[in-house]
């Protein structure tokens, strides 16, 4: 079922040689917007970047997407976040593309080159209009008792490894929303108190501009 017009289906084959035309018009046919990719790898590393935006901070803190990027201190540990995860893909030779309804390269781009507040200035409206108060998938799958972290903020610390780029805070987001995840942490005090998951992140600010000591 169709439930939204924006965004549509990409396609990418994980070999060179395979045919994804007949897939990508039976999927067409039914009203959905196709784009077919040479090389999955773009593909996936580009979706990955728009499912890490405010997921894993939102699950650990209890808070909405839109609450997150209103605070200045959170705002910059989302934004230190997607440059790791840049600096993984350039270390890769990964380039960010287009994905149906979503500009990629623009969002990359804004997220090295702009600085903070202007770009927590263009990036908060989309987040309140795409997510707003709506829970992430990080925080359903919280509550569900099981965690896609590791497929997502982990992915980035992982191949950070491989390629020698330091990734501390997707670290940091993996191992506390995992400590949670575990019960070896108490996701109350995170509740209480962001400048917890700031300090493990390395970032040593609570929201606003306040130092956490503890």
């Amino acid at each position: 079922v169709q439930e939204r017009g924006r965004g549509g289906v990409g396609l990418a084959g994980l070999l060179p040689q395979m045919d994804l035309e007949p897939w990508g018009e039976v999927i067409g046919g039914a009203g959905f917007r196709i784009v077919i990719y040479p090389d999955y790898r773009p593909m996936k590393w580009s979706k990955l970047l728009l499912n890490l935006i405010a997921n894993a901070s939102a699950a650990i803190l209890g808070r909405s997407p839109d609450a997150i990027f209103a605070d200045a201190g959170l705002f910059r540990l989302e934004r230190a976040a997607l440059r790791e995860a840049l600096a993984v893909m350039r270390a890769l030779g990964i380039m960010p593309v287009g994905l149906p309804g979503y500009p990629v390269p623009w969002l990359a781009w804004a997220v090295r080159m702009l600085p903070a507040w202007l770009l927590r200035r263009w990036l908060r409206p989309l987040v309140a209009g795409g997510r707003g108060s709506k829970r992430p998938s990080l925080s359903l799958d919280l509550a569900r008792g099981r965690s896609e972290v590791g497929w997502l903020n982990g992915a980035v610390v992982r191949y950070g490894q491989q390629v020698g780029v330091p990734t501390p805070v997707n670290a940091a987001l993996t191992e506390t929303l995992e400590g949670i995840m575990s019960g070896r942490l108490e996701a109350a005090l995170y509740h209480r108190e962001p400048g917890r998951l700031l300090q493990a992140a390395g970032l040593g600010q609570l929201s606003e501009g306040v130092m956490y000591v503890g």
